[in-house]
C-alpha cells in the first residue's frame, strides 16, 4: 500500500460493497468466500476492507 503520510492513505481497491455489487453476490458471501480462500481476496487498509479491482475482474472472466 502506497501512504503519502501517516494520515493521508491511497485508496488502492474496491470496497467490500463496491465489490460485491460487481460480483452480483450479497457482501456475506465474499466475507465467506474469503473464509474458504475463495474468489478475490482482500486486503485490509486500517478497518476497511478492499478489493482489487484487477483481481475482481480477473474472478469475473474465471467464472462466467
Amino acid at each position: 500500500m502506497i501512504t503519502l503520510d501517516s494520515h493521508i492513505r491511497l485508496r488502492p481497491g474496491l470496497l467490500q460493497k463496491e465489490a460485491a455489487d460487481e460480483l452480483q453476490v450479497s457482501t456475506r458471501t465474499l466475507q465467506r468466500w474469503s473464509r474458504q480462500g475463495f474468489g478475490p481476496q482482500p486486503v485490509r487498509d486500517g478497518s476497511r476492507v478492499l478489493y482489487d479491482p484487477a483481481a475482481v475482474e480477473a474472478f469475473k472472466a474465471g467464472v462466467r
